[in-house]
Parts: C-alpha cells; sequence; structure tokens
C-alpha cells in the first residue's frame, strides 16, 4: 500500500499520508478506511496529505472526488483538509472545485502546507458545553 492512516495525536482529526503512485483503486480503498476508522471514533474531520504523492491528479479528478465525497455525507457532515504541496492547478479553479464540494455538502479545502490545513480543520471543533467545563454543577 503506498498510503497510511491514522489519527492525529490529540485531535479528533483522521489523516491519510499517501506516499508514490496511487491508483484510483487504492485511493477508492483508502476512502473507505479513513471513513470506517471516522465512523468508529465518531470523527467527521480529515485530512488527506498528499506532499508525498506522484503523479499529476487534474481538477476533473478533483471533482469526481466531490462526488464521492458527497455519498458521505449522507452519514454525517464532514470537514477535509487536503495538502498538496506542488500545486498545478489555478487558484481559480481550486475555488469552482470547493465551492462544488460546499454544494455535495463537504467542507474542503487545498493547502500548500500541513500545518496550515490542521489549523483549518481545527477552527471547526465545537467547544464543549460550559456545564462540561465546569467542574462541579449545583442543581
Amino acid at each position: 500500500m503506498s498510503y497510511k492512516i491514522y489519527l492525529v495525536d490529540g485531535f479528533p482529526i483522521v489523516e491519510t499520508t499517501y506516499i508514490g503512485p496511487l491508483s484510483k483503486e487504492e485511493v477508492d480503498l483508502a476512502g473507505v478506511q479513513e471513513l470506517a476508522l471516522a465512523k468508529f471514533h465518531a470523527i467527521t474531520l480529515f485530512l488527506k496529505n498528499c506532499t508525498f504523492l506522484e503523479g499529476i491528479h487534474s481538477i476533473a479528478e478533483l471533482y469526481l472526488l466531490a462526488g464521492t465525497l458527497e455519498k458521505w455525507t449522507r452519514l454525517f457532515t464532514i470537514k477535509k483538509a487536503i495538502v498538496n504541496s506542488y500545486i498545478s492547478i489555478d487558484s481559480c479553479q481550486i475555488q469552482q472545485w470547493e465551492a462544488t464540494c460546499r454544494k455535495h455538502g463537504v467542507e474542503v479545502r487545498l493547502f500548500g502546507e500541513r500545518s496550515i490545513a490542521l489549523e483549518w480543520l481545527l477552527t471547526w471543533l465545537e467547544p464543549p458545553p460550559a456545564a462540561l467545563l465546569s467542574p462541579i454543577c449545583k442543581i
């Protein structure tokens, strides 16, 4: 396999790191496996690290991904950050793709750096209810 799927230490985020060239079947299998891990841990935040992915991926492939993601949102609302340090698609096409994903019910952003992608994902965490912050609850 040329990918790794794991939980980000200390955060409710499923991260998939792609390494080398990947076939469509491997990408599909990774998607199924990361979704299973997320469902098991009740996680809705995903980080796809394509920094080490080899090969050129077209804007058309990104639109196919948007359709795939729509199937997942029937289960729960997800947010996905995709890291690609060698982005070769123009920013207008990226914005159109992100808008398409939102229309399919998925918040997705493409980033050039993992740390910025992680920061964006963390903004989606909901703060715990005030009662949980207090060590003593009075009734």
